[in-house]
C-alpha cells in the first residue's frame, strides 16, 4: 500500500462516517500510516463547505480529524 493524499470528497466521506468501505479502507490504511495527509486547500474547502451550511457538530468532528493527521502545506 502507497501513502496517499486525501482529497476532499474522501475526507468528507470519513466525517460523514456512512460508507462502510471508506472506513474499512481508512482503518487499514492507518494500520500502516497512522497518520491520514491532505492539503491545507483540502482543509479549507472542507470546513467551508461545513460554514456555508452552518454544519456546527460536523466542523467540530473535522477540526478533530485535522488536529490529530498532518497537513501538508505547499511551499511558496
Amino acid at each position: 500500500m502507497q501513502q496517499l493524499l486525501l482529497d476532499s470528497d474522501t475526507v468528507s466521506e470519513i466525517l460523514k462516517g456512512r460508507n462502510a468501505q471508506v472506513e474499512k479502507h481508512k482503518n487499514a490504511y492507518v494500520r500502516i500510516f497512522p497518520k491520514l495527509s491532505f492539503t491545507s486547500a483540502t482543509l479549507l474547502e472542507v470546513l467551508y463547505g461545513m460554514e456555508r451550511v452552518s454544519a456546527n457538530a460536523q466542523i467540530k468532528r473535522a477540526e478533530a480529524l485535522f488536529a490529530v493527521n498532518e497537513e501538508i502545506i505547499p511551499a511558496s
